[in-house]
């Protein structure tokens, strides 16, 4: 061990202190150094005592191994760098929140299978926070911007909507904790929005007794229409589905169709034609009828193409020869609603209707489901879940009348 003084260029004194041991571990000398710079203004008296003191700290230092030799320090600045340069290629190579937004919205596509028109409705809702988190990293978004974000969506759009977007939301966020793009999602603590007090209840499912009287109005609306409308009560087909229907599929001999196209909008492609949702095709019956009426409409459909020299539409339903666009039908039912004072009427409430009463009157849940074109039976108990459970009392109505029969129920009651 040593401890000498040098003078620095600029005149201050320094004392280098170095010390030599043998590495227990290893067996190898190492040697230690370090520079003390004594006080200003001390006494070379003071200064000397101060420098042997520093030299005794030093070498209990160097022995308890808290202590780098010139080569291990280098070792370590060396590590330091690549590990701050890992980190830095890292995190450059972690995707922004609208970068992962597109591998979320093709997984959907080419993994779960989602249909293109819920694609597009996926990707708008996405794209409504671009403004915000757009350029953000997605590890960098916290809880606190997520929730702000809910909460404001909830004070802009009906429950709905906004309950739509959170849950997209959170399907994104858990999707990136799957590919070990984050840990956790900062959505797992946010609460989804909630219906306000005032919020008035739409009305999804018709009763039996509203269903009749809307069939009757429509003998006041043209044969097309109602031919549209009939065959989707009658069916519980989606708006898609029913747009898309070609003559080519029905069989008014037999009274069935086969749905196997979808018809549908999108901002990127505008009309086009897709698979039904589930990818499937299925082929269903159909009551007389609604052959009688789709028959009388396809006898004007054919007079109307004759009259004006155009060849016979391929689809079923047309305006003025021409396919319809299936966005064209939700003016139609809003304006139907309107004239014969049922709220909120929409297209999709008529598939709801329908399955709903086919439940709650005792069809089979299998028979029901297939038609529907859910993907599997689990899909229609879950969303209708009470039109089986009606069902489900009538079967025990009906245990209980064989087993204990009219009389024993009588002296129950």
């Amino acid at each position: 061990m040593a401890i000498t003084p040098r003078t620095q260029k600029d005149g201050s004194l320094v004392y280098e202190i170095s010390y030599t041991m043998t590495d227990p571990s290893t067996g190898k000398r190492k040697y230690y150094s370090e520079r003390w710079h004594p006080k200003k203004g001390s006494s070379a008296k003071v200064t000397e005592r101060e420098a042997k003191k520093e030299e005794g700290v030093f070498i209990e230092r160097c022995k308890r191994g808290e202590v780098l030799t010139k080569k291990e320090q280098k070792q370590q600045q060396k590590e330091q760098a690549e590990q701050a340069e890992r980190e830095r290629l890292e995190r450059e190579s972690k995707p922004t929140y609208k970068e992962y937004t597109k591998t979320f919205l093709d997984r959907l596509a080419t993994v779960e299978k989602c249909a293109e028109g819920s694609i597009s409705t996926y990707s708008l809702t996405l794209e409504k926070a671009f403004p915000l988190f757009g350029e953000m990293k997605l590890e960098d978004i916290t809880e606190t911007m997520l929730r702000k974000y809910v909460n404001d969506l909830n004070g802009e759009y009906a429950y709905n909507t906004a309950r739509s977007h959170f849950v997209t939301l959170d399907h994104l966020f858990k999707m990136a904790v799957e590919d070990g793009i984050l840990t956790v999602s900062p959505m797992d603590r946010i609460k989804p929005p909630k219906k306000g007090r005032d919020e008035p209840e739409k009305q999804k499912v018709l009763d039996e007794d509203t269903m009749r009287y809307l069939m009757n109005c429509l003998n006041q609306e043209s044969p097309m229409w109602k031919a549209y409308v009939t065959f989707m009560s009658d069916t519980g087909c989606r708006r898609g589905e029913t747009t898309g229907l070609k003559w080519e599929s029905v069989d008014l001999t037999k009274g069935r169709v086969l749905i196997c196209n979808n018809r549908q909008y999108t901002p990127g492609k505008g009309v086009h034609d897709v698979k039904p949702k589930t990818g499937k095709s299925r082929l269903i019956p159909i009551s007389e009828r609604t052959v009688l009426v789709l028959k009388a409409w396809k006898k004007e459909q054919m007079e109307y193409s004759f009259q004006k020299g155009i060849p016979q539409p391929e689809y079923c339903f047309t305006v003025k020869g021409q396919a319809m666009n299936p966005c064209s039908v939700n003016g139609y039912f809003k304006k139907l609603g309107e004239k014969t004072g049922i709220p909120n009427l929409h297209p999709h409430m008529l598939r709801h209707t329908n399955i709903t009463i086919s439940l709650a009157n005792g069809a089979d849940i299998t028979s029901v489901s297939k038609k529907a074109g859910h993907s599997n039976i689990a899909t229609t108990l879950n969303i209708y879940s009470h039109a089986s459970e009606d069902s489900m009392r009538r079967a025990v109505a009906k245990y209980d009348e064989v087993i204990y029969g009219e009389e024993e129920q009588k002296k129950a009651q």
